[in-house]
This record gives C-alpha cells, structure tokens and sequence, in this order.
C-alpha cells in the first residue's frame, strides 16, 4: 500500500510517537501517574531540577552508560561520530537548544530537513504536543557537558512527521523516507543513519502486510544506511512477544527498552530481533516551551519507553561505523553493524517470556575492531629503526588514547632531526623526546631537535584527543655550527651564508633577555632565523621580507644556543645581544666589557635602545630602569616627555624622573640627559678634580678627566662645585639676560631658562644680542675688579668672575680693601664719580662699581670728561698734567689721561683743591679752599 492513491491515507493502524510518557503518547496510555523533571544546565554546570506534571511514577536515572560501555568507549577511544550525518524522523527538532548547536543549516549541528506535516523547509519541534523529536536528538548528539549523546560529533537533520496536535501519517513517513535517499549525500557529511522513535498500535514478529513503507525501507538498506526503530511501548497490553510497525519490518533495526539495572523495562515489546539499550527515565534536551519557558533554550528532562532507546542505539551504530572505517571498511552496511552488535552483545534473561534477549554492549563492538598495539608502548620496549644518517620514516596506530608508542634510532652524524607526522581521525599528536626536550610544531605537524653523531635517541607518540593512524619522515641535517664563543654583546659584520643551512652557536653571559638579528640587503636574498637551545627546541624563528630578522628569548647564563640562518646572501651583519634583563617592574641593562650606548625615551611606551638594539616596555608595567655601563667606555642618553621632569647628573651617571618613572645609570663615562618639554629642572654634580661647565640656554656641558656629561632643554638648572680647580662659561640667549654673581653663586637667567653655578673657580659670563646686565658682588676680603669696555673681571681669595659683552656692568664691594680699575673705550667716554659709586660709560659699554676703596681709571683715546663730586666728609682734589685725583675718608679715585674735567664740592666739609700743570680743561663748583 504505498503506491500514490494512498497520499495522505491514514494508516489503519494509528501512527503514534513511541513514548512512555504522557504528553507525548497518543495510542497507548501508561501504566498510573508519572511525572517528568527537566533539568536546566546553570552557569556552574551543576543543573537545576525543575517539576512539570507531578505523579508517583518511581524515578530512574540513566546509568545505561555503564553498562552498555559508551562510558569506557569515550574514555579509551575518544570517538564522536564526526564525519556522519544521522535524520531524526519524528515531531521535528528545537535546534536552538544550546546542546544541539544553537541553529539552522550549514554551519550548525542541525544542518537541514523539512517539514512534511506543514510542507516547508523549518522542521522546528514547536508543537503543542512537541519535544519528542528535540529529546531524541539530544540522545543521539547532545554536546551538553552534563548530559552529552552518544555520538556528540553527529550533524543531525530533522524531518517532521507529526503535526502540532501530534497527529501523524504514513505517507509522511514515506516521503521522508524518500527524502533521505534523494539527499543522502547533500551536505558535508553523508547520511548513515536514520532513527524512527514512532509506531503503530500492534505487536507482530514479522512485516504485516498492510505495511507501506518497505520499499523505502529497501532502499535505504541498499544505500548502507543504518535504520533504527523504537520496538514500542505496548508489552502490558500483549504480554507476547512481538513488535509495533515499522520495527517489526525485516529492513530495520529493532530496539527495546532497559531500565537502569540492564533489565527489559516491562513497558517495552520484545522479540528474538531487538537489541536492547537503554530507554526508562533518559536525560535529554527538550525545547523550552517543555521545560521551564524562561527563554533560555537550554533545557532537559527525562522521558522513557523504547523511543529513547532506539536513538541510543542508532548514535551506537554511528561510532561502530567509525570504527570500521578505523579498520579501512570504508563502505559498511546496516546487516554488518547490525550483525555486530549482536555478536558483541550481553545476553539477558527475560522471565515475563521465558526467552533470552541481546543487550549492546558498546565497549566489546567497539573494542574488537579496534586494532591492536603494534609498537612497543614503552621506552624500553621502543621499535629499533636502526641507524639514521639523512632521511628515515616509521608509522603506526593510536587505537588508544591511552596508548603510546615508542621509537628508537641511532643518529649516523650530528645535526637537527625534523620529524614530519601526518595523521588521521581524531589523533592529536602528542610527542617526546624520551630524556629530553624538542619543539613540537602543531601547526606544522614537526617535531624537532638536535643529535649528537653515535648517541641513541627514543622517541614517543601519542594522543591528547582522539585516536587515530599517524605517518613519520625524518630528515637530518647535519649542523657545522661556527661557535661564537661566550656572549654578552657582539657583532659578526660581513657573515656569508652560503646554499642551504648555516648554523653558529653560542653561549648566553647572563641570566637575561636574549636578542639575535640580522641585518641585510634582501635584494642580494633573503635571510630567515630559527634558534634553537641545546636540547633542539625551537626558542623562536623570525621570517619576514624585509632587510632584517630578530629573536627574543630568555637565556640563562651558560645556555647554550644554536642560530641557524636560512637562505643565500654574502653579506649579512649578525648581532647578539645579552644585556637587558626585567624583574617586578624595573627593567635593567648591563653594559659589556666592550663600548655601549643605551637610550632610554619615556612616554606611554617607554623605549631602550641597546647598542642599536630596540626594546619597548609599558609604561603601566614598568616604572623603574636601571642601567649600569661596563667595562668599555659607554655612552647612556636619558630622555623625558613633554611633562615636567627632574634629573641629577653626576660624575659616571645620572638619573631622571617624572610622572610614573624613573631612570638611573651609573659607570657611563658619557651621560646625556634630554628633558624635551616641559618645566624641567636639573642638578649638575662636579667631581674632586678639574672640571669645566659651558652652558648655553637649553644645553650645559659638564667634563673632566675621563667624562663627560650633558643636559638637554632644561629650564631650571643648579651646577655645583667642590674640589678642584672648576671653571664655567655661560653663554646667554639671544634675547635679554640677567648675569648676577658672588664668591660662592654665580646666576645667569632669561626668558624661558635659569642656570645657577655654586663653588666654581671662574665663571665666566658671555653676552651676545639683546640687552644683557651684568652684577658683581665682591666677597668678604679684599678684592680686584679690572674693566675694559667689554670685559670685567672681579677676583678675590678663591674667586674669579668675569664677564663679556654685557650692555651694563654693575660691580658691588663690601668688606676688605677693595680696588677698581676700569679702562675707557677707543671713543669718547664719560666718568661720573662719587666717593661710594664710579661710573664710566662709553658709545657700547656702561660700567659701575659701588663701594670700592679705590678706583683708578685709564683713558686713552677719545675725548674723555670725568666730573667727580664730593662726600660730606673733608676731601681733597688733586690735579696734575693729565691725572684727577679725588680722596676722601675710606676712599680714592684716580683718572689718567683726561681731556676735561669737573670738580664739584657741594656736599659739605673742608674741600681742598690742588692744581699743578694742569693738561686738561678743568671746572670746578662748590667751596674749594
């Protein structure tokens, strides 16, 4: 009866989903109340228990695993059932649900179907009476930590055969049926299994002739399709044995139900052809409208009857599939998993018949195909491969995961060993060097390490996932390394790397950062490196494009390393670099015994440059570099930001901080310091010896024997003397300056900056454009300022100063015999004199002393005028051929070479006047006597 004029014909016999459990069965009723508890996976993954339809039916749950094997199955084999694609026939599937993949079509679990019930392409399990067909996807194929399917791995396609009141026809099911056939190849994994938890009212033991689906049934057959039918729910109602349509057809695989004990569950039909699996009180996923309908589709609950059985065995029938094809039987067919499953299977006893029926048994199908160990699987009992000098190969199975396979050889010449492994299923290679180290590139599948010529070497494999085939070629290289010899930090300019490898190895110094370039011309070839340590592992590998390569690692001292250097080129500059180290935030560079030059540059990502070498450090993770030079002549450079900073600048070293940092260096026998922006303040060191300062606006050189400091665009700056005999020049800016100076402190100043110079020597002060002042204390005892027009220089008992090219010169005495001698300009110049203040000025020059107790002045050329003004006291004024002489109390002043002169006595006081031979024009005021 399944020609076309029976379309859309309702079965005499009723269809109905084969389910113990009430909302979802619809022939047949169970046996007193029940109730279902769905559990819903939380975030801790520890599951909430959630009441829906409460009863007194006794509560099971599902240790179905243990006894069919899938438990040890998982454990030992890791197989998953990827690669197959097994149709859920039934009321559609929720492929929403978090464990069924989340969605609809090619890139999720659920990877298609149709709806033969609606007539569309959207099989969702959304019926009122719905959930059957979603729970038995979940058995299959549950991805669920908590509650995983069989055969986790499966893509599944859902084809709906019952309508939202659970109403279902044949016909339905034939086209279905029809449509797997036409689509068994549609998507990226083939269709090997088919699962149909439904069936009619009746218990046959063989087809019944009404049946209409064996056509199909046949043509799946034929197709290798495996097809599992639930066996039906009606035992209590027949007490025989017998079957529901369609799993009594003989082109189906029959299933019956076990209750959590391994017995028949008392609900379930039987016969001599079923195998029995699990099928009372299964945890599986249910669509959220049956769960706890918070919008979550992330829900479970337990249903029974030999609907849930069927779906165990169909996902069964999926892994046995997998491991025939483990085995190389890349075609087989239901009749042989079939077969297998029962010659594999548990016998149990059933009293309510008298009969002896199969139970699967998983572990025993699946553990008989599986091959068995072909190598030795431990060290000791490693394959001999013999001698190996340039190529070799070896192969085997992980039919395990917990299998290993061990591997020896004997290496004919020293070098590096790669070892290519290719590998099938779900094999994810685990490699060792027995007593040793080796890289493993996953990526790549290589293993690789370094032998010594006669040393034996054992090597393992195995599996940190699945299991599976594995293939092996190994190479040998022979490694010439040019040894370099012991590192800190060293340049190997000119190295010609010839066709093929060339390997240099080297040891580490120092417990630090280990850095190795090469810089290159790329247009003379490429150049790739891979360095490796002394057990053979792969540290790290730099292949770019450009004109230069560079590895970083971390060597410890007396680490061994081998550079090998990749390509063809006759001129590659090598470099090796093992002088920056880092420990809890500070970062730290040792200088070599050769000259080093380290640059640190702060800012959001602070740099230090090593010898040409750059390295970059966050500046939210280290605030603190400390840099020590060697034993060469080195060279530290410490620059700001743009933000405030402040520095000290001594003899060997310096040190610089601002916000969030701070660099110190210490046995640099060059140091610069760079503020670079900012308010930036500084203090400048000598040292016990000689020193000279020049100092421009931004710029200040300190040096001395064997040193030599700099500080950069700093607008506050002190310099500080001791010992020795110290000189500083200052150079003012282009603008105008302010030059202010005492024994002890001299300060020059202007827009935008400030040096101060305390205990120097001589200092001494040049002025250029602008409009530049000058003032000159004396000290404490007695002192000498000497003048010319655009020189003056003041000195006493341990101090010099002089200044240069100043517009006005303002020098001050206080205690001691003080004495000032200025001379005039090559033009006219003016003396005004006063018993406390002299000044002389001239077209370029202005120059005034207070409180000195003489002063004599020089004029030469020009026409020169002095006038000259009395104190209260008694003085005295003296003239005689071409000199002026003024004296009073505590004081003298003296003129040579005069043209015209004014003598004023207007302050009080007997005044005497003295005049012989006058050369000059003289004029007086005042009472003279």
């Amino acid at each position: 009866m399944q020609d076309s004029q029976h379309r859309g014909y309702r079965a005499p016999r009723a269809l109905k989903l084969e389910t113990f459990e009430e909302r979802l069965a619809f022939s047949v009723q169970p046996v007193g109340d029940f109730r279902i508890d769905a559990f819903v996976e939380n975030s801790t993954g520890q599951g909430e228990l959630q009441h829906f339809i409460q009863g007194e039916l006794e509560q099971f749950v599902a240790n179905g695993n243990s006894w069919t094997g899938l438990s040890q199955v998982r454990n030992d084999y890791g197989l998953m059932g990827t690669g197959q694609t097994v149709v859920v026939i039934d009321s559609g599937i929720a492929y929403d649900h978090t464990a069924l993949g989340g969605g609809y079509g090619a890139n999720y679990r659920v990877v298609g179907g149709w709806d033969f019930a609606e007539n569309d392409a959207n099989p969702y399990d959304d019926g009122p009476a719905g959930g059957h067909g979603t729970h038995v996807a979940g058995i299959i194929g549950s991805s669920s930590s908590l509650y995983p399917g069989v055969a986790p791995g499966v893509d599944l396609v859902g084809l709906r055969v019952f309508n939202d009141q659970g109403a279902g026809y044949f016909s339905w099911v034939e086209s279905a049926l029809r449509w797997v056939h036409q689509n068994r190849n549609s998507f990226e994994n083939p269709i090997t299994t088919v699962n149909l938890s439904l069936g009619s009212t009746a218990n046959d033991n063989s087809t019944p002739s009404w049946a209409m689906l064996e056509d199909e049934f046949a043509l799946l057959r034929a197709d290798g399709i495996f097809i599992s039918v639930a066996a039906g729910n009606a035992f209590t109602s027949y007490n025989a044995p017998g079957l529901s349509y369609p799993g009594s057809s003989s082109n189906v695989v029959p299933v019956a139900s076990a209750d959590d004990n391994g017995a028949l569950s008392y609900f379930s039909q039987r016969n001599n052809r079923v195998i029995v699996a699990p099928g009372r009180s299964v945890m599986s996923t249910v669509p959220d409208y049956v769960g706890n309908l918070n919008g979550q589709p992330d829900d479970f609950a337990r249903m029974s009857g030999t609907s849930m059985a069927a779906p165990y065995v169909a996902a069964a029938s999926v892994l046995i599939r997998e491991a025939f094809a483990f085995g190389g039987n890349l075609s087989v067919s239901q009749d042989e998993i079939y077969s297998w499953m029962r010659n594999t299977a548990d016998t149990i006893f059933d009293s309510a018949t008298n009969q002896n029926y199969l139970r699967l048994n998983l572990d025993r199908a699946i553990d008989s195909l599986m091959p068995g160990d072909d190598v030795g699987s431990t060290a000791g009992t490693a394959q001999n491969l013999g001698s190996l000098l340039q190529n070799g190969s070896f192969s085997g199975t992980i039919g395990r995961r917990d299998d290993r396979d061990y591997f020896r050889f004997t290496a004919g010449q020293t070098g590096r060993l790669t070892i290519d492994i290719d590998v099938t299923h779900y094999m994810q290679t685990s490699v060792e060097l027995v007593g040793g180290g080796g890289t493993y590139d996953a990526t790549a599948g290589t293993f690789t390490f370094d032998v010594v010529a006669g040393q034996s070497y054992t090597i393992g494999l195995g599996t940190t996932g699945g299991v599976g085939h594995y293939t092996a070629s190994m190479t040998l290289v022979g490694m010439n390394a040019v040894n370099l010899g012991t590192i800190e930090a060293s340049q190997f300019a000119g190295q010609s790397i010839g066709q093929g490898n060339n390997f240099f190895s080297f040891t580490a110094a120092r417990d630090r950062f280990l850095t190795v370039d090469a810089s290159f011309l790329s247009t003379a070839g490429n150049i790739d490196l891979r360095l490796y340590n002394s057990s053979g592992t792969l540290v790290g590998s730099s292949q770019g494009t450009g004109n230069f390569e560079r590895i970083d690692c971390f060597a410890r001292a007396g680490d061994t390393f081998y550079l090998e250097v990749i390509g063809t080129n006759a001129n590659v500059n090598l470099r090796v670099t093992n002088l920056v180290a880092q420990n809890d935030g500070t970062v730290y560079v040792f200088g070599a015994a050769t000259n080093d030059v380290v640059e640190f540059s702060a800012g959001s990502m602070h740099e230090v440059v090593v010898n040409g070498v750059s390295y970059s450090f966050n500046s939210a993770n280290f605030r603190r570099f400390d840099f020590r030079g060697g034993a060469g002549i080195d060279t530290v450079v410490l620059r700001g930001t743009a933000g405030a900073e402040s520095a000290e600048l001594r003899f060997g070293g310096g040190e610089l901080s601002g916000n969030g940092f701070n660099a110190q260096a210490t046995g640099f026998e060059f140091v610069t310091i760079d503020g670079r922006g900012g308010w930036d303040r500084g203090v400048v060191y000598d040292t016990p010896n000689n020193d000279t300062v020049v100092s421009t606006p931004g710029d200040t050189r300190i040096y001395g024997p064997g040193y030599e400091n700099r500080i950069l665009n700093f607008e506050q700056l002190q310099i500080l003397g001791s010992t020795g005999v110290d000189v500083a020049l200052l150079y003012d800016s282009a603008g105008d300056d302010t030059y202010i100076s005492t024994p002890d402190a001299t300060r020059m100043y202007g827009i935008g900056y400030e040096v101060v110079v305390r205990k120097f020597d001589a200092v001494r002060g040049l002025a250029s454009t602008g409009f530049d002042r000058a003032f000159l204390y004396d000290s404490a005892g007695n002192d000498t300022l000497t003048s010319w027009p655009i020189d003056t220089r003041l000195q006493g008992t341990g101090h010099d100063n002089a200044v240069r090219g100043f517009d006005t010169v303002r020098a001050f005495a206080s205690g001691g015999v003080d004495r000032a001698v200025l001379n005039d300009s090559a033009g006219n110049d003016t003396i005004t004199a006063w018993p406390i203040d002299v000044r002389l000025q001239g077209a370029a020059h202005d120059i005034a002393v207070r409180d000195f107790e003489e002063v004599e002045i020089f004029l030469t050329t020009g026409n020169d005028v002095a006038t000259f003004h009395d104190s209260v006291w008694n003085d005295s004024f003296y003239g005689s051929g071409s000199e002026a002489r003024l004296t009073g109390v505590n004081y003298s002043i003296l003129a040579h070479g005069l043209d015209e002169v004014w003598a004023n006595a207007t302050q009080g006081g007997t005044n005497y006047l003295y005049l012989s031979s006058v050369d000059y024009l003289f004029h007086q005021s005042g009472n003279w006597v």
